[in-house]
């Protein structure tokens, strides 16, 4: 099973165990923290990117655009980010105003993709859902 250490999504800091180790994610956790640090790694700044730029997003480029604009483009500008990633399908991207005018939440539904030769291949896979808040 696939796992990570452990990073706090709202600070980008690293995630303690009680035992004062790393801590680690797994499972829908781990896709979460993967789907958040890619959307918030600026396209082509990572300089490691094996992919030659393909890794990150424009997502923090809605800053510069006016709200309405912004949540129309939302969905487009995470659709982009993610289409690389071969371990999951983007299934749906809504975007919810909040209360605060200055952040928006992307809610993002995905599901796993299993190797045809995987013979652990569940023949349904369950659909995951889960929120971002960005600045708009």
């Amino acid at each position: 099973m696939a796992w990570d250490i452990a990073i706090d999504l709202e600070t980008g800091d690293l995630v303690w165990s009680g035992i004062n180790d790393f801590a680690s994610r797994d499972g829908s956790a781990l896709d979460q923290q993967r789907v958040h640090v890619r959307l918030f790694i600026e396209r082509g700044e990572f300089i490691y990117d094996p992919t030659n730029g393909a890794l990150g997003s424009r997502l923090l480029d809605i800053l510069s655009l006016p709200r309405q604009r912004a949540i129309n483009e939302a969905e487009l500008y995470v659709q982009e980010a993610l289409e690389p990633m071969d371990d999951i399908e983007v299934t749906g991207v809504t975007v919810e105003e909040l209360a605060d005018p200055r952040v928006i939440r992307l809610n993002i539904s995905y599901h796993l993709r299993f190797d045809n030769s995987d013979i652990m291949t569940p023949a349904e896979t369950s659909q995951e859902t889960f929120s971002i808040d960005v600045p708009a």
